[in-house]
């Protein structure tokens, strides 16, 4: 008689989020230090979810004066290992090419809250005038 083994299933969920689906820190705290902080929320099924978590950022676009760059760098707080690099996940406006993005593990009891932001490669902030993520969120 055979023995079966449970293999849990991973669920995989592109996540998108833009600037009008995004709160502006700035804007409702009317603080000039929280200018171009934007807050979204994770889906309650994967920031609720008990087991091994991760983030992919599969793309991220945006524009400045109307004109797409690609010299800025796209920083989030869901990222908690790499804080030491101010949360930098990559520059935007950029494909890769087909090489694999990197993975951000999401421990459980973190918070479904998240902000973004944006700066210039010499890490002074900038504000977007539109701007769209898309993420694939991983779990079992």
């Amino acid at each position: 008689m055979s023995s079966r083994q449970i293999i849990p299933s991973t669920c995989k969920t592109y996540f998108l989020i833009d600037k009008p689906g995004s709160i502006d820190i700035g804007a409702i705290t009317d603080n000039s230090a929280f200018d171009g902080i934007y807050e979204n929320e994770f889906p309650i099924e994967f920031a609720n979810a008990t087991c091994e978590k991760w983030i992919e950022v599969k793309y991220c676009f945006a524009t400045f004066k109307k004109y797409l760059v690609t010299d800025m760098v796209l920083h989030a707080d869901f990222i908690k290992r790499d804080a030491y690099l101010d949360h930098a996940v990559s520059v935007i406006n950029f494909i890769n090419n087909g090489a694999r993005p990197d993975k951000y593990s999401y421990p459980v009891g973190a918070p479904r809250r998240f902000r973004i932001w944006f700066t210039d490669l010499d890490g002074n902030r900038v504000v977007p005038d539109s701007f769209q993520m898309k993420m694939l969120l991983i779990h079992s």
